[in-house]
């Protein structure tokens, strides 16, 4: 195959000129990149996982950064050729279907990290394409399940098979652009040389001039919502609503026969369950942010949100009930297990072990030390500590992974379950869903806030 104008889309914020491009071979680079490597942690996290490629494999010289970034940086969940094994360098037939792409996939990102409709600047590349690559194109030439826009099962098996059979890629059509027929009924294609690694194929040509998608009279929109996980999440936010307001009204002696709701199963099953189901939809949105190619930057701009909004909440409960305040509470443990839950994700189906671990292991290990106030935190206590909300790291951290766990499965494998409509009458559920923070922090106020208004108004 030889394309001599095929295209790529990278964001800009990806350095145009690497350790790659300012090199003529491979004894320059080993020498330059041990030095910098020794000095520079920049430098490594812009030339990514280098090792992934072998030295033969390499190439170097002006253009071949943006080709050596697609094999060292890896996306560990995959896409629709590789299951994260390994890099994969995409490259379009056409401008029009490379942003056709790019507006896909960056959609999907900020839809899964709830981000407004915005405007990304972006660098196209034109590469000279000239390897011998699998033809997936003409009908029937490979079952339909390689083409399903949302399930990458099938694709990746073939692309596992491709490779290991030494295959240099394929060559197959866009399900995210519909174009105008190319060279007979072949319409939009997307060119991905699987790496055996076969680089020396693919040549970069010049580069093009900046551009932002709008130029091409594509704007990247939020893209595909996962209504029904937010619809879940919105369960869960109205079960804590009622289960707090109900909680309010017996503090405040409006809730007749008074409850315990410290010792009483029918209270304390319920705080489990509700608990339960936020941390399994954290965990499901931690699998969708992380594929949707969520960085760390953006990952710690939310953490410190939640972190925030839990110091908040210690301080909000030590007024409020100075005795027992929330020194770890649901907020406090999800600031921590979101990190862990984020470095363990590329165990993938070793998670499910992971979490039966964490779930379990504060039956099996309890020690005083874990009692303090400065070690509680982590679960393996004998006695629980006298606190409003108590959300320690184990056993919980085991259901957030579990989230994580099922989250990569279902989008591999069933991501209709995740993304797919909800009823009308649950739309309500899935927009209230999306906001899972701020009703947290706003909605104990509004409920103690009315109770008291109520009260010095004379209404109970």
């Amino acid at each position: 195959m030889r394309w001599q104008q095929a295209c790529r889309i990278v964001p800009t914020r990806y350095p145009a000129v690497t350790l790659f491009d300012r090199v003529a071979d491979a004894a320059d680079f080993e020498a330059l990149y041990a030095l910098e490597a020794l000095t520079n942690e920049r430098a490594r996290e812009e030339l990514g996982q280098v090792e992934r490629v072998p030295p033969d494999d390499r190439v170097f010289g002006p253009g071949s950064g943006p080709i050596m970034a697609a094999f060292t940086h890896v996306n560990l969940l995959g896409s629709r050729f590789s299951g994260g094994e390994h890099g994969v360098f995409y490259a379009a037939r056409e401008r029009a279907t490379a942003v056709a792409e790019t507006r896909h996939h960056h959609g999907r990102f900020l839809a899964a990290t709830r981000q407004p409709a915005m405007h990304l600047p972006m660098r196209l590349y034109h590469v000279a394409i000239d390897a011998r690559l699998h033809d997936l194109r003409p009908a029937g030439s490979v079952p339909s399940a390689v083409y399903d826009p949302d399930d990458y099962a099938a694709a990746q098996a073939l692309g596992r098979r491709l490779r290991t059979a030494g295959s240099a890629g394929v060559a197959y059509r866009s399900v995210r652009h519909e174009a105008r027929p190319v060279r007979g009924p072949v319409q939009a294609t997307w060119c991905q040389p699987l790496p055996a690694c076969r680089l020396p194929a693919v040549c970069l040509g010049r580069r093009a001039l900046q551009r932002r998608l709008r130029e091409d009279g594509m704007t990247v929109v939020q893209g595909v919502r996962f209504d029904r996980l937010d619809a879940l999440r919105g369960v869960a936010m109205v079960w804590m609503a009622v289960f707090h307001l109900s909680f309010d009204l017996n503090f405040y002696g409006l809730l007749q026969p008074r409850q315990n709701f410290y010792h009483d199963p029918f209270w304390t099953q319920q705080r489990t369950a509700i608990v339960s189901l936020f941390l399994l939809c954290a965990g499901l949105g931690q699998a969708i942010a992380l594929q949707a190619g969520q960085g760390w930057p953006r990952f710690w701009r939310r953490w410190a949100q939640v972190a925030g909004c839990a110091v908040l909440v210690s301080l909000g409960s030590a007024w409020m009930f100075p005795k027992s305040w929330i020194s770890f509470g649901v907020l406090h443990g999800m600031a921590v297990m979101l990190v862990l839950a984020r470095l363990a994700a590329p165990l993938r189906g070793g998670l499910w072990l992971l979490g039966a671990v964490a779930l379990v292991l504060p039956w099996l290990v309890k020690h005083p030390f874990f009692d303090t106030p400065f070690t509680n935190w982590v679960g393996l206590i004998t006695r629980k500590p006298v606190t409003e909300d108590y959300v320690p790291v184990l056993p919980w951290l085991g259901v957030m992974l579990w989230g994580l766990a099922a989250g990569q499965w279902l989008l591999a494998h069933r991501r209709g379950l995740l993304a797919g409509a909800v009823p009308v009458a649950l739309r309500p559920l899935a927009l209230l869903g999306r906001w899972p923070l701020s009703f947290y922090m706003l909605h104990q106020p509004v409920f103690i806030g009315a109770i008291l208004g109520g009260r010095l108004l004379g209404w109970w």
